[in-house]
């Protein structure tokens, strides 16, 4: 059976926003009825994918350490990043751009990539509070995965085009009605 991905368009917003000081990084949470998601494997090139057990989008990544290290020499900014955090414009569109990721063989993802209008807006306030301007990273949703839980670190361009192989046409993932608990399809084995 052929599977339909979240179709892109209309404004969505996020479940919530979390800042976490212990890493510096920064999550967009979002709910994955709202997202559209099918919560099932799927099928993409004689491959199964398991479906993500959350959905989010990564807005600090890799400068990340960057905060953390100011954080260290300056704790009293805290409440400035998660203001910041909490007070942001999260809402984004999802983007009709759909991709295989390749980390190592074996570790695989296709993701669906989003756009955030206030994202520069939000990037620019924390670079003035750290002294450091933000890499903008390729914003995305992690759908489904194979090798790994996680999903696959897409910091900065550079890397997201290394790590892309393919873009994915809807018309290519099958959902996928095998066993789904504890089976070869749970750890990404061929079919």
């Amino acid at each position: 059976m052929e599977l339909f991905l979240p179709d892109p368009g209309n404004l969505h917003f996020p479940v919530t926003a979390l800042f976490d000081a212990q890493t510096g990084s920064v999550l967009v949470h979002l709910d994955k009825t709202e997202y559209g998601y099918v919560d099932q494997p799927v099928r993409y090139q004689g491959k199964i994918f398991q479906p993500k057990s959350e959905l989010h989008i990564t807005i600090i990544s890799e400068d990340a350490e960057i905060i953390r290290r100011h954080l260290e020499k300056h704790p009293e900014d805290i409440d400035e990043i998660d203001d910041a955090v909490f007070s942001s414009d999260w809402s984004f569109y999802k983007k009709n751009e759909f991709y295989y990721v390749e980390e190592e063989p074996g570790v695989e993802t296709i993701i669906q990539m989003v756009e955030m209008p206030m994202l520069q807006h939000f990037l620019k306030d924390i670079s003035g509070l750290a002294g450091h301007g933000f890499v903008v990273p390729p914003t995305h949703v992690t759908l489904y995965t194979r090798g790994t839980e996680e999903g696959i670190g897409l910091p900065n361009t550079t890397v997201f085009r290394e790590r892309v192989k393919a873009p994915v046409v809807p018309g290519e993932l099958h959902l996928d009605w095998g066993p789904s608990s504890g089976s070869a399809a749970d750890q990404g084995a061929e079919p």
